[in-house]
């Protein structure tokens, strides 16, 4: 469950299922401005790509 991996920090089941997505359509391509998506890691490493330049 990707809600464990995050124990340091907090994620929602929103955030989870993004995370979820980007590892089942092999795309880590977002759109947000949660910042937490620098932490978070889909496809075991791989960091989300950012579509906005924070």
């Amino acid at each position: 469950m990707k809600l464990k991996k995050y124990v340091d920090v907090p994620m929602d089941f929103a955030d989870a299922c993004v995370v979820q997505l980007a590892d089942e359509l092999s795309c880590g391509d977002i759109l947000t401005l949660d910042r937490d998506f620098l932490v978070y890691r889909w496809g075991r490493n791989r960091r989300f790509r950012s579509m906005l330049s924070l």
